[in-house]
């Protein structure tokens, strides 16, 4: 048996794992000391083999918290489950929300350029009717008859 000192209790070493990751998974793994005491017994962490039958392993610990302390339940989560739902379920997030503003960014960016195509157009069309009026036989601003006139009038932009 191997203890440590750790706060005003000795505790037993149960375990050591050369890389553990506790935490964020986006932290480097380090190496951990698992202790047992008594008084830190809210939380037991267990590691299934992947041969065992999930279902039948957790009945068979519950069936166990059960004769041991009944007046509490035995309540189970899996790491995979916790890890998606608290750390990777704000990555998911911010990617969602990437996602949208890249559309939104697309989506303001193609009105810009109809815009400035619809602005373009409408120019060389203001464009192409002054130099038509702008003929010798246009009689006045914005009126051009196919009649000749000896005066020549010029429309300004």
């Amino acid at each position: 048996m191997i203890t440590f000192e750790y706060a005003k209790n000795p505790m037993r070493v149960i375990g050591v794992v050369k890389n553990a990751i506790i935490g964020s998974p986006f932290y480097a793994s380090n190496p951990a000391i698992y202790v047992y005491n008594p008084g830190w017994s809210w939380v037991i962490m267990y590691r299934l083999t992947p041969r065992s039958n999930t279902h039948d392993a957790i009945t068979k610990i519950a069936a166990i918290f059960d004769r041991y302390n009944p007046s509490y339940p035995f309540d189970y989560t899996f790491a995979d489950e916790s890890f998606n739902n608290v750390e990777f379920g704000m990555v998911n997030l911010v990617g969602r929300l990437a996602t949208i503003f890249a559309g939104l960014a697309i989506f303001i960016s193609c009105l810009g350029l109809f815009g400035l195509a619809a602005y373009v157009a409408e120019q060389r069309k203001k464009r192409s009717a002054s130099e038509r009026c702008s003929a010798p036989r246009c009689r006045s601003f914005g009126a051009c008859s196919p009649a000749t006139s000896s005066h020549s009038s010029s429309l300004v932009v």
